[in-house]
């Protein structure tokens, strides 16, 4: 396979459209998913525009790019020729011509084409991400820096804490002689604490 044969099977295997049809007016609308290029050339014609007027716009240039075919009539080349009203060929891009369109189109169509485009934008999504595979690189969250305040004990000084044996974390792990070790002194000193609380006699 050599390299242009490469691109266009890339091409081909994420190529999807949605076609949007109004059968009473005998009127088929083809959209395709926006390239990489395509989607920054509407960015940039959106740049500087804020509220209704970046959204109108967006609608705009994007279904601009998106409708590739209107009934038997294709809008896949970059330049477009048609007769002029003085019956001349006038060759203009696809962009300029079909944002002029959809200008004096209704609103609700525009909106409507535009839900079509969504739809397959999604739809192109849901696609590369079920189908990719890779590792994904995970970062922990951050531990915790700072502890929750503890509970003040009245029996401990102020600006001190309570430190329980348990709390204590040995440096190397508890053997078996080790944990005996431990059970016959905690056994001893409760035998002590016992005896200490017996009344003298």
């Amino acid at each position: 396979m050599n390299v242009k044969d490469l691109f266009q099977s890339i091409k081909k295997s994420f190529s999807i459209n949605r076609v949007l049809d109004f059968d009473s007016f005998d009127l088929h609308f083809r959209l395709e998913p926006l390239t990489s290029m395509e989607e920054l050339k509407v960015l940039e014609v959106c740049t500087g525009r804020e509220g209704g007027a970046f959204v109108s716009e967006l609608k705009r240039s994007s279904l601009a790019y998106a409708i590739k075919k209107i009934n038997d009539v294709d809008f896949t080349d970059d330049i477009i020729e048609y007769p002029g009203e003085n019956g001349h060929p006038v060759k203009e891009s696809k962009y300029i011509f079909l944002t002029r369109q959809i200008d004096g189109f209704p609103v609700a169509l525009r909106d409507v084409l535009f839900e079509a485009f969504n739809d397959l934008q999604i739809e192109m999504e849901s696609l590369v991400e079920k189908n990719a595979k890779f590792e994904r690189f995970n970062i922990r969250p951050a531990e915790q820096t700072e502890a929750a305040a503890p509970v003040e004990d009245p029996s401990v000084p102020k600006g001190f804490r309570r430190i329980n044996e348990d709390m204590i974390e040995p440096d190397e792990p508890e053997t078996e002689v080790d944990k005996l070790n431990r059970q016959v002194q905690e056994e001893k000193d409760q035998e002590e604490a016992n005896l200490s609380d017996m009344p003298n006699g």
